[in-house]
C-alpha cells in the first residue's frame, strides 16, 4: 500500500471480488469523510501548536532582551556601588584628619587656657605685691 490509501485498497478489493455494493461505498465514503475530518482536525491542531511555538519563541526573545537589560543594569549598579564605596573611604579619611585637627586644637586651647589662668594668677600676685608696696610706702611716709 505504498501510494494507495487504505480506503482505495478496500474499495478495489471489494470491486475485484464482485462484492461491491452501495452499502460498502457508503461505508467507504464515511471513512473518507472521517479521514478528511481527522486531517482537518490534525491540521488545526498543528497550526495551534505552531502558533504556540511562535509565541514561545517570541517570549523567549523578549526574555533574552530583558535578561540583557537586567545584566547591564546590574553591572551599572555594581560600578555605582564601587564608586560610592570609594567616596565613603575618602570621606572617612577626611573625617579622621579633621578629628585629629580638632583634637590638636582642643589640646592647644587647653594649654592656652592654662596659660591664661597662670597669667591671671600672676597679675593677681602682681596686684597684691603692688598693693603691699603701696601700703609699705604709705606707712613709711607717715612715719
Amino acid at each position: 500500500m505504498s501510494d494507495r490509501s487504505f480506503v482505495q485498497y478496500e474499495l478495489e478489493s471489494q470491486y475485484d471480488n464482485g462484492r461491491f455494493d452501495f452499502q460498502g461505498s457508503n461505508l467507504g465514503a464515511e471513512q473518507v469523510l472521517e479521514g478528511q475530518q481527522s486531517v482537518a482536525g490534525s491540521t488545526a491542531a498543528a497550526r495551534k501548536v505552531a502558533d504556540v511555538m511562535r509565541a514561545l519563541a517570541s517570549d523567549a526573545n523578549k526574555l533574552e532582551s530583558h535578561s540583557g537589560e537586567v545584566d547591564y543594569s546590574a553591572e551599572q549598579l555594581q560600578e555605582q556601588y564601587a564608586r560610592i564605596t570609594g567616596q565613603i573611604v575618602s570621606i572617612a579619611g577626611s573625617t579622621e584628619q579633621n578629628m585629629a585637627a580638632i583634637q590638636e586644637m582642643s589640646a592647644s586651647m587647653t594649654t592656652q587656657d592654662s596659660r591664661i589662668v597662670e597669667i591671671v594668677e600672676s597679675f593677681l600676685q602682681l596686684d597684691k605685691l603692688t598693693s603691699d608696696l603701696n601700703e609699705m610706702t604709705e606707712s613709711r611716709s607717715e612715719k
